[in-house]
């Protein structure tokens, strides 16, 4: 699994034709939304998803960052949390050590871990241990943490949003 920045992502789409985004990304992702985890000084975070680790400086407004999401060969499920035995780890202390996962069957659910600061689906707060199926666009919030999940047809989708809102401010 990898993890890239969103502004990379649009200059690449930008030149790019929605299949080949898809080829390039064929699984799921989740957009790590700036609004709730941008620090108030430039620092560095690390967000690690399985063995890549990837370190960008921040600023105050912060940076989408995508995380990629695929089913495991085994079929266990992708744990998300602040432990680094997690498969996708993130640096932020709102989020429980083992805070959610991910399961794929026919399509992704998301299940809190019994987590400290529990885990929100569109506003809901699920109940620990239940899964909960995901949609195109659906939030989750896990502490302070606000992820966005989107299928590759629907990631294809974010970023030609994003693009024609920039050229329109222009």
């Amino acid at each position: 699994m990898k993890s890239y920045m969103l502004s990379a992502l649009l200059k690449q789409f930008a030149q790019s034709t929605a299949e080949e985004l898809r080829a390039e990304f064929p699984h799921s992702v989740l957009i790590w939304e700036p609004k709730r985890w941008a620090p108030q000084e430039v620092g560095t975070r690390t967000a690690k998803v399985s063995s890549l680790e990837s370190k960008q400086p921040l600023t105050r407004g912060g940076e989408s960052l995508v995380l990629g999401i695929a089913p495991r060969a085994d079929g266990r499920e992708l744990v998300l949390g602040r432990g680094t035995d997690c498969d996708i780890c993130l640096g932020e202390q709102t989020v429980s050590t083992r805070h959610m996962s991910f399961r794929f069957e026919q399509g992704w659910s998301v299940c809190d871990l019994h987590s400290k600061n529990g885990t929100s689906v569109d506003g809901h707060r699920l109940i620990a241990g239940l899964h909960t199926p995901l949609e195109q666009g659906t939030t989750i919030t896990a502490g302070d943490v606000l992820l966005r999940f989107y299928s590759p047809d629907g990631l294809a989708q974010r970023l030609a949003e994003e693009l024609r809102g920039r050229a329109a401010a222009r």
